[in-house]
């Protein structure tokens, strides 16, 4: 009989979009606020401050996040 090892893959790198651009996916980092509970930031600066990043299953796209 064959043994067999299950391997579990590390955490895949999150993606999400920010506000109204829905087109431009970021790579998302996760962060803890002072309660330790967990929020996103976009790894890149342009997609700061343009609202909360919803978490999306898509393959990041944003040239700011893939150069970085």
């Amino acid at each position: 009989m064959r043994s067999v090892t299950v391997v579990e893959d590390e955490a895949t790198t999150k993606a999400g979009t920010v506000g109204e651009d829905v087109l431009t996916v970021h790579e998302l980092i996760t962060k803890a606020d002072t309660d330790g509970e967990p929020y996103f930031l976009t790894k890149c600066e342009s997609g700061r401050g343009r609202g909360t990043p919803t978490e999306w299953l898509r393959r990041v796209n944003c040239r700011e996040c893939l150069a970085e």
